[in-house]
């Protein structure tokens, strides 16, 4: 499974992705200067939604902006701390390779 975390806007989002990249489940809140709190109670929610278990996790990606410096460095921070508890690889992704292909997305 794969563990993604987004928090480099006013909105924190988590995914989760099989092996093939197949979305499993995904959630998102509201997460004014409270980034960390919010994706690990939207993982928590997700991991029983989905009936996994973290320790499920082969990789741990974090949103790497362009976005808010102090979001942008919750997502970072959670990813490597997890992935080094759990000893697995962490990886990034632009904010911009997050967009969804298929809606509109306007960015200020």
């Amino acid at each position: 499974m794969i563990v993604a975390f987004s928090s480099s806007s006013p909105i924190a989002s988590v995914a989760l992705f099989s092996e093939s990249g197949e979305l499993l489940a995904d959630g998102e809140r509201d997460a004014s200067m409270r980034a960390s709190e919010a994706c690990l109670a939207i993982l928590q929610d997700l991991l029983k939604a989905t009936n996994r278990k973290l320790a499920e996790t082969s990789l741990i990606v974090a949103d790497l902006g362009p976005g808010s410096f102090t979001g942008v460095k919750v997502a970072v921070t959670l990813a490597k701390s997890l992935a080094f508890a759990l000893s697995v690889q962490t990886a990034g992704a632009t904010s911009f390779d997050l967009i969804s292909t298929d809606q509109t997305a306007v960015l200020p």
